[in-house]
């Protein structure tokens, strides 16, 4: 079961407990809105930690701390590309004798505590726990206490907080003064962090640069600056800091993750972000009208996905979200035209003939809508949900026994699908099967989650059977679920009121009114049962 928040509410440190004492296997992701990681945990451990635009692969973590060569990294690379094997560069890297098990499992061990640090710095964002989610193959992981991290990092945290307050922002380079030569300066760390002060860098490339992690480097920047050896130089403006192809590259990283974990707002912004540096970035536009379809902005999503055929790109992807989104606006004419388009291009393409089935479908145009269900399931007996069409149609022939055939095997090969057990009710209903007709919209709403038409056809199921005491539960249930409208309340309070239980019918008729305050009819229900 997913579990997501708001950082404000749940502090990170409590949710890497939580998950860690559940033993619990899966991938916690976590955004400041700017910047997104993943912690990945196996039975409770920690094993693995990224953040988008800052994960360093195993060979450059290695060679930055001076453990392999860069020769020795390019022989392994080779190796692996000529093998065509998925082993993982580390182990190649141990097995040729470049590097040990050990030393490997520590810089690892150093990559995720050093994320975990950063990601321990975020105290206002989101976090979202997706369970039994690996990290890719390639991913080297190790497992590692939660409680041990927690403890140490956290005292880096609160130690961070003063610091970070005395450095100077990540743009500002960072300049020498001179007074002080690296040779005679006896702390290691503190020389090695002076060694990477040249006048040109930036903090924020001394932290990339820094094999210390960006806790340390931090603090050795921070003395530096005390006793005098270094000074802050001038800002350096990010956009010209880091080149157009890889800025690109990071705000589409950011955006995918955003996209994945339904943050559209913040996925929205990257991917804009992408089109002011480059104009014709398909895949930028294509993910922006994606986005737009899933919120329900069909103009918007339609805007950015016709920008897409003002670049010259036709290719049937296109032409179906376009189809599916002047559909979802009602321009029916419009949505036939752009799958005339998809067919010719791909007239064996049994999703396309499958989508447009159901258009057609919609349209009442039957006979033609059949036509092409059929042809998608000649192409792919697989696709379900051109068979549960072909159902409906069935149905609206009067067919029931075919209707209800194809409806009950799609219901054996997926019995979590609603929409089956409650197109069956509806038929049983149709042909006056009644006892039959509750048995399946009992099992629709069983199945639905909170999908609220189920449940409002069960009550409506039972005031025609006039068992108001089934209709009184239901009704209960959908106001739990905090999907309540004026029906609802104003069905309950009816119930409630021939229950003879006044106070209760005057307490969901009010909340009745609330949505619907000018209903004449309600206010005089109302002001009648008060004055009884």
């Amino acid at each position: 079961m997913a579990i997501r928040g708001n950082l404000q509410e749940a502090s990170l440190p409590d949710i890497i407990q939580l998950l860690s004492l559940g033993r619990k296997t899966g991938v916690l992701s976590v955004s400041d809105k700017k910047n997104f990681g993943d912690i990945f945990f196996k039975d409770g451990k920690i094993i693995y930690c990224s953040i988008v635009n800052r994960e360093e692969r195993i060979g450059n973590l290695l060679l930055k701390s001076n453990d392999i060569t860069k020769e020795q990294l390019e022989k392994a690379l080779e190796y692996q590309e000529e093998i065509k094997s998925s082993k993982r560069l580390g182990d190649i890297l141990v097995d040729m004798n470049f590097v040990s098990k050990e030393v490997l499992e520590e810089r690892i061990k150093q990559q995720i505590t050093d994320s975990i640090f950063t990601l321990l710095t975020w105290k206002s964002g989101f976090f979202n726990f997706e369970p039994n989610i690996e990290p890719i193959t390639e991913s080297i992981t190790v497992e590692i206490d939660a409680d041990d991290i927690l403890l140490e990092e956290a005292r880096k945290v609160d130690e961070w907080s003063i610091i970070e307050k005395e450095l100077p922002s990540e743009k500002t380079v960072l300049v020498k003064t001179g007074i002080k030569k690296e040779e005679d300066i006896e702390n290691q760390s503190t020389r090695y962090v002076f060694s990477l002060v040249d006048g040109h860098r930036t903090l924020k490339d001394i932290f990339e640069h820094s094999k210390i992690g960006k806790y340390e480097t931090g603090k050795e920047v921070y003395t530096l600056l005390k006793l005098g050896y270094i000074y802050s130089g001038e800002e350096k403006n990010s956009e010209i800091v880091v080149d157009s192809h890889n800025k690109i590259a990071e705000h589409y990283n950011l955006g995918i993750a955003f996209l994945l974990t339904e943050m559209y707002e913040e996925a929205i912004r990257e991917f804009k972000h992408i089109i002011q540096l480059d104009k014709t970035d398909a895949k930028s536009y294509f993910y922006l009208g994606l986005i737009y379809f899933r919120t329900g902005n069909y103009n918007e999503s339609l805007k950015y996905f016709e920008e897409i055929l003002k670049l010259g790109i036709i290719n049937v992807s296109l032409f179906n979200n376009i189809a599916l989104t002047y559909e979802r606006l009602g321009m029916f004419e419009r949505a036939e035209e752009f799958y005339e388009r998809a067919v010719k291009l791909e007239p064996e393409n049994s999703k396309i003939l499958a989508n447009y089935g159901i258009l057609l479908f919609k349209e009442n145009l039957f006979a033609e809508a059949e036509e092409k269900l059929r042809m998608a399931l000649n192409i792919d007996r697989g696709l379900k949900y051109a068979k549960f069409f072909l159902a409906l149609i069935n149905f609206e022939y009067g067919m029931v026994d075919q209707a209800t055939e194809i409806l009950f095997e799609l219901s054996k090969s997926d019995p979590s699908v609603w929409q089956y057990y409650f197109n069956i009710g509806q038929i049983y209903l149709s042909i006056g099967k009644y006892e039959s007709a509750e048995n399946f919209l009992k099992k629709s709403v069983e199945t639905c989650g909170d999908e609220i038409l189920p449940y409002k056809s069960l009550v409506d199921f039972y005031f025609l059977e006039k068992n108001f005491e089934a209709a009184e539960i239901v009704l209960e249930q959908i106001i739990n679920l905090n999907r309540s409208d004026f029906d609802v309340f104003y069905r309950l309070g009816n119930i409630k009121y021939r229950k003879g239980k006044k106070e209760e019918a005057l307490k969901f008729w009010e909340e009745a009114l609330k949505l619907q305050p000018d209903n004449e009819i309600l206010k005089k229900t109302i002001k009648t049962v008060k004055n009884e």
